[in-house]
Protein backbone atom coordinates (compact mmCIF):
# COMPACT_ATOMS: atom_id res chain seq x y z
CA UNK A 1 0.00 0.00 0.00
CA UNK A 2 2.28 2.51 -1.16
CA UNK A 3 1.07 6.21 -1.92
CA UNK A 4 2.44 7.79 -5.17
CA UNK A 5 2.13 11.58 -6.25
CA UNK A 6 -0.18 12.54 -9.01
CA UNK A 7 -0.48 16.00 -11.09
CA UNK A 8 -4.48 16.48 -11.34
CA UNK A 9 -5.87 19.07 -14.43
CA UNK A 10 -9.23 19.50 -13.56
CA UNK A 11 -12.03 21.45 -14.63
CA UNK A 12 -12.95 24.53 -12.36
CA UNK A 13 -14.91 27.61 -11.46
CA UNK A 14 -18.05 29.87 -11.96
CA UNK A 15 -17.24 31.87 -15.10
CA UNK A 16 -19.82 31.56 -17.01
CA UNK A 17 -22.29 29.30 -18.37
CA UNK A 18 -20.07 27.33 -21.09
CA UNK A 19 -16.98 28.40 -19.23
CA UNK A 20 -14.20 27.08 -17.21
CA UNK A 21 -11.17 27.73 -15.52
CA UNK A 22 -8.63 24.57 -15.87
CA UNK A 23 -6.26 24.06 -12.42
CA UNK A 24 -3.56 21.29 -11.77
CA UNK A 25 -4.01 20.32 -8.18
CA UNK A 26 -1.33 17.83 -6.44
CA UNK A 27 -2.22 14.99 -4.59
CA UNK A 28 -1.47 11.49 -2.93
CA UNK A 29 -3.05 8.60 -3.66
CA UNK A 30 -2.81 4.94 -4.40
CA UNK A 31 -3.42 4.46 -7.95
CA UNK A 32 -4.49 7.44 -10.70
CA UNK A 33 -8.55 6.61 -10.24
CA UNK A 34 -8.09 7.21 -7.02
CA UNK A 35 -6.49 10.48 -7.73
CA UNK A 36 -8.59 11.83 -10.04
CA UNK A 37 -11.65 10.54 -7.48
CA UNK A 38 -10.22 12.44 -4.41
CA UNK A 39 -9.62 16.02 -7.08
CA UNK A 40 -13.12 15.61 -8.52
CA UNK A 41 -14.39 16.14 -4.57
CA UNK A 42 -12.63 19.09 -4.40
CA UNK A 43 -14.50 22.48 -3.68
CA UNK A 44 -14.81 24.85 -7.15
CA UNK A 45 -14.45 21.10 -9.33
CA UNK A 46 -17.26 21.05 -11.49
CA UNK A 47 -18.05 17.66 -10.32
CA UNK A 48 -21.04 17.23 -12.53
CA UNK A 49 -19.43 17.13 -15.71
CA UNK A 50 -18.38 13.79 -17.58
CA UNK A 51 -15.23 15.73 -18.86
CA UNK A 52 -14.05 17.33 -15.55
CA UNK A 53 -10.96 16.13 -15.53
CA UNK A 54 -8.25 16.35 -18.09
CA UNK A 55 -5.40 14.31 -17.17
CA UNK A 56 -3.74 12.30 -14.40
CA UNK A 57 -0.22 12.45 -14.46
CA UNK A 58 2.31 10.49 -12.02
CA UNK A 59 4.83 12.85 -10.66
CA UNK A 60 7.98 12.80 -8.01
CA UNK A 61 7.78 14.24 -4.88
CA UNK A 62 9.97 16.82 -5.89
CA UNK A 63 7.16 18.32 -8.13
CA UNK A 64 4.62 17.49 -5.59
CA UNK A 65 6.04 19.85 -3.30
CA UNK A 66 6.63 22.67 -5.67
Amino acid sequence: MTRKYYKVEAKCGHVGRGRCVWVTFATMAENGKEAAKRVRGLGRVKHDHRDAIRSVTEIDFEEFIA
